[in-house]
């Protein structure tokens, strides 16, 4: 049986995966070679989205329940109102 400690590692894994790919998409888009410019639409979209996963990974890992949301300065609000006291990776 898993621990609670086990659980929020592995939801915080999962949500740092999910960053990590928007990330490198972001990233490959913006050295995609062609006459044309990067589109810049689809990079910041899976840039919001990275940041976005970050921050969520960042509330698990203190324990921080929040809502079903995109908005960026909600879970920023979150995170300075109740910011994570940190989950010990084994």
């Amino acid at each position: 049986m898993k621990t609670p400690n086990e659980d929020i590692q592995r939801k915080v894994r999962q949500w740092v995966s999910y960053a990590d790919e928007d990330l490198r998409l972001a990233l490959a888009a913006m050295n995609l070679r062609s006459d044309e410019e990067p589109p810049y639409r689809l990079i910041a979209f899976h840039a919001q989205q990275c940041a976005e996963k970050y921050l969520k990974a960042y509330l698990v890992s203190g324990g921080v329940e929040f809502p079903y949301t995109h908005n960026i300065s909600t879970l920023i609000e979150l995170c300075s109102l109740k910011g994570p006291q940190g989950v010990k990776f084994d």
